[in-house]
């Protein structure tokens, strides 16, 4: 009801669905201080009055040292009292501020359950959310799942949330000529809003009902509840005997608060006998409400009329001391547990400290309550603060002096504040909203990053207020101009320079830091500036390895458009940093069950996530994708003859590397696999135009064959990859070189059945390769698959018909890919030799371990196997071609491919007109008539 002529009733949505409720089971009534909880209830109980008895009463009357007095507990009274469906009413559960009181009324909720009683009972959302009582008591599922109704912390409660009103309920109701309606009219959004609180509504009405101009003018410019009840204080309380009513109030608020009451009887110390013209107007005024004890008539208790009363009259007269900022320190000396029984006057403490900021009001105390041990106090400021923050540079105090703590293990006040306004970041239920308080955070984080070369603390303050801003509110490429994130940024790149200076303490700082670093790296210059910077700091990067390499692939792809030399380094040193040391580190769990890894793990981890990323980084910019590549994994393991295999493409020439290379073993899981299976799948949904400066790249800069052979191995679209990569097949390098030579013969079949290449320049670089093929030694086997990939129908070139003509009607099959076995392997002649102190090269090496692998699968006879026949005529050839262009090969490792000519020789398939036929008999003549044949191999 406001106070207007004839008083004003505003109806609420929330009342009616209260009304509608079915069912028995207790509801608990929520909501801010102010917001009408009271009215809803009284609403149910008149209601209900009609159909059923209806019990209201306060908490007081329940609970606390002014109970009502009965014969026996309350619950068993009523469970006695036998008669139809009953409400019982209990309300403002928060006036209640011992938690002994609210364990007994929540007693007396769960002694009633099940019996003809509803309990419906209103308590602030704040003390719900605080007190598992009163969560107990009214376990359950909210009432209603009306977003304004429901309070999303209290899921597990039965409740019902009353919000303020809504814009359209003032527009109703609060009409001219009612005094209050001018106000309104007048209001800024911030006190329009302050006013749909129904507490502050009533205030605002009765101090417009006797304005005068220049009130009227302070009203209008009120934005927020303790300047609202300062004007309120000021004008119908202090307007008149100042001093007796303040001295009146104090001794109220004193006693209430001391008994953990928020009533107190009429009698000394607390009410005096010169007391009573204060006491008779306030209680005039609506600021006191008195009623009879016990005893009608005898011994009146007061109480403040609302509890917002209560409270700021608790936070001006107790808890604020004028001349002394360590007086709230001894307040909480005498009393510890003032913060949980008086938190509501705490913060509108803080408010009016915070008011008073420009002339020294508010951090004095705020750091005077931080330095001392009461840290239940100190987060209630804390949390406060962050909800009143909004100009940019109102928390830089808490970055002044930054010189830390003296090399002491104990924090300044201010970082101690610090610390604690960063835990009210964290969380949702102390700060729901950090819109408005966003700039001033990132505005403290930049300023404490400008201390962080001189203080350890401050850096690790504002590496911690980053990472519990990105918690709250992560950076989007979509916003890169939004509140704060600029100042976030310049934050971390400051830290990131910072953080070399002292590289073994700061090591888990930097790693968090590059972390932060990946959300804004491609929003700010600076701090791809920073980065840079660190990637040249080696004395840092040795000491961190993972720590942060394991973040760097993250940020490839977000730098790659604004710096792609920034992305081709973090992408580099993710794959080629070189980790020597085999301690441990922390991987991640809790103190129950922490999680440890090693440094070689840890820097294995980041090849791998780059591995992950790579598809990313390859759609967003294919040529940087692919310089990484070439850096990583271009270089041979000789430059021997660059003319034997030569290569070439839109102007470029490059080579590869001579023999028999295998390079880098190639598994389907490895990170260097994953990195070209994913250029691969990016090249072929390419435009040719788009294409061709990735194939310049690999062509000038790859001259490693693995990494040719693992970029061909089992596409997605072979003929499409076939396309792209065509102007690398140009030279025929790629069709015979030992390496690459079955998968780019994949490709070209694939190629010509699909016809995504014209068929005459199929032909044109099946010819280059037939010449290569003559050049290096390489066998006739070579030149027949190769051939035999074209579409016989459609060779033009008179000598590939002819030679595609003597294959016969079917092809040779494409052998598969050669393969360097990197795991435990059976004993093997190369191991004897090796052992004996033999020289053989890798390539050789290879693949008489392979020859040997497939001998072995074989019985000595002509049933063999034919799965196991195939593999080893691959083998055979294979190895053949190596042993060939090698420059020697010991006798014991030539007698590996006679072994296998006698074994093939023997199956019945091998005859003389297979494709293998002619090899066999080739190497079991050259063994007859050598000059060792007949000796003992030693």
């Amino acid at each position: 009801m406001l106070p207007v002529a004839g008083g004003l009733y505003i109806s609420r949505a929330v009342a009616k669905t209260l009304r509608e409720t079915v069912g028995r089971e207790p509801v608990l009534v929520v909501g801010d201080a102010g917001a009408g909880k009271s009215a809803v209830i009284q609403d149910l109980a008149s209601a209900r009055l009609g159909d059923e008895e209806v019990i209201v009463l306060r908490a007081s009357d329940v609970a606390g040292t002014n109970r009502l007095v009965t014969n026996a507990p309350l619950q068993e009274v009523l469970r006695a009292w036998a008669g139809p469906p009953g409400l019982l009413v209990i309300d403002g559960v928060d006036a209640l501020r011992g938690s002994e009181d609210r364990e007994y009324l929540s007693s007396i909720v769960a002694g009633l359950a099940g019996t003809r009683w509803q309990v419906v009972a209103s308590a602030r959302s704040f003390d719900t959310r605080n007190s598992q009582p009163l969560q107990r008591a009214f376990a359950g599922e909210p009432v209603s799942m009306e977003g304004s109704m429901v309070d999303p912390q209290l899921s597990a409660v039965r409740h019902l949330l009353v919000a303020d009103l809504s814009d359209d309920d003032l527009n109703q109701v609060i009409v001219a000529p009612m005094p209050v309606a001018e106000v309104l009219a007048e209001a800024a959004p911030d006190l329009r809003k302050l006013l749909r609180n129904p507490f502050n509504l009533r205030l605002a009405a009765t101090l417009a009902g006797q304005m005068t101009a220049g009130q009227h003018a302070e009203l209008v410019s009120v934005r927020s509840r303790v300047e609202l009840l300062g004007h309120y204080w000021t004008w119908r309380i202090r307007n008149q005997d100042k001093t007796a009513r303040d001295a009146l109030l104090k001794r109220l608020a004193s006693s209430m608060l001391t008994n953990r009451r928020l009533q107190t009887t009429e009698e000394e110390p607390t009410v005096r006998e010169t007391d009573s013209v204060a006491l008779e107007s306030l209680l005039s005024q609506s600021v006191l409400s008195a009623l009879d004890g016990p005893i009608p008539g005898v011994g009146r208790v007061l109480a403040f009329s609302h509890n917002i009363l209560f409270d700021y009259a608790t936070a001006i007269y107790v808890l604020y001391h004028p001349l002394d900022a360590t007086g709230l320190v001894k307040s909480l000396d005498a009393d510890p547990i003032l913060p949980l029984v008086a938190r509501p006057s705490f913060d509108l403490l803080v408010d009016l400290l915070w008011q008073a900021r420009a002339t020294g009001g508010f951090w004095p105390v705020a750091f005077s309550v931080a330095g001392s041990e009461h840290v239940l106090a100190s987060l209630a400021v804390a949390s406060r603060v962050v909800n009143l923050a909004h100009d940019p540079n109102d928390l830089l105090e808490l970055a002044s002096n930054g010189h830390g703590s003296s090399g002491s293990n104990e924090h300044l006040p201010r970082q101690r504040f610090t610390r604690q306004v960063i835990g009210a970041i964290r969380a949702r239920a102390v700060v729901p909203d950090l819109t408005t308080a966003m700039l001033p955070l990132a505005t403290l984080a930049k300023q404490l990053a400008e201390n962080a070369e001189a203080s350890f603390e401050d850096a690790a303050l504002a590496t911690d207020l980053l990472i519990a801003l990105h918690f709250r509110a992560p950076v989007s490429a979509k916003e890169p101009d939004a509140a704060g994130i600029a100042e976030r940024a310049a934050a971390i790149a400051m830290l990131l320079d910072a953080a070399p200076s002292d590289p073994a303490r700061r090591e888990r700082m930097a790693g968090l830091l590059v972390r932060q670093a990946v959300a804004v790296v491609g929003i700010s210059s600076e701090v791809r500036a920073a980065m840079h910077r660190l990637l040249n700091s080696d004395a840092a990067l040795a000491q961190w390895g993972g720590t942060v390499l394991t973040w760097f692939p993250e940020a490839v792809a977000p730098a790659m458009a604004h710096d792609p030399d920034l992305a081709r380094r973090l992408a580099v040193i993710s794959m080629t940093f070189e980790e020597t040391r085999d301690e441990d580190v922390a991987f991640g769990g809790g103190s129950v069950l922490p999680l440890r890894e090693s440094r070689k793990q840890q820097s294995q981890h980041a090849a791998w996530r780059l591995g992950e990323e790579f598809p990313k980084i390859c759609a967003d910019d294919i040529v940087t994708a692919t310089d990484i590549i070439c850096e990583v994994l271009g270089a041979a393991d000789s430059a021997d003859d660059p003319e034997m295999w030569p290569m070439f493409a839109h102007g470029v020439t490059g080579w590869l590397e001579h023999g028999y290379g295998f390079g880098v073993d190639f598994h389907s899981q490895d990170n260097e696999q994953k990195m070209l299976s994913a250029l691969a799948d990016a090249l072929v949904e390419q435009e040719i135009e788009a294409a061709q400066p990735v194939v310049t790249l690999l062509v000038d800069k790859v001259h490693n064959t693995g990494v040719w052979a693992a970029l061909m191995e089992s596409p997605r679209q072979p003929a499409a990859l076939c396309r792209a990569l065509f102007p690398a097949f140009e030279s025929g390098s790629l069709l015979t070189h030992p390496d690459t030579f079955s998968q780019a013969a994949t490709l070209l079949k694939a190629a010509a059945t699909e016809g995504t290449v014209p068929h005459q320049d199929l032909e044109a670089v099946v010819g280059e390769a037939l010449k290569l093929v003559d050049q290096n030694g390489r066998s006739e086997y070579v030149k027949d698959v190769l051939v035999g990939c074209l579409d016989v129908d459609a060779i033009t070139d008179e000598s590939i018909a002819a030679h595609r003509a003597s294959v016969g009607e079917k092809a040779p099959d494409i052998p598969a890919p050669p393969s360097m076995i990197t795991q435990a392997l059976p004993y093997s002649p190369i191991d004897h030799l090796l052992e004996g102190g033999v020289t053989v090269g890798p390539q050789v090496a290879a693949a008489a371990r392979d020859l040997h692998t497939a001998l072995d699968k074989l019985d000595d006879n002509e049933a063999s196997d034919p799965d196991a026949i195939a593999q080893l005529v691959d083998m055979f050839a294979l190895a053949h071609d190596v042993f060939a262009a090698a420059e020697t090969t010991p006798s014991q490792i030539q007698y590996l491919l006679v072994d296998a000519a006698r074994r093939l020789a023997r199956a019945k398939d091998i005859t003389p007109e297979h494709v293998r036929g002619p090899l066999v008999i080739k190497v079991l003549a050259e063994a007859a008539g050598c000059s060792d044949a007949g000796t003992f191999l030693s």
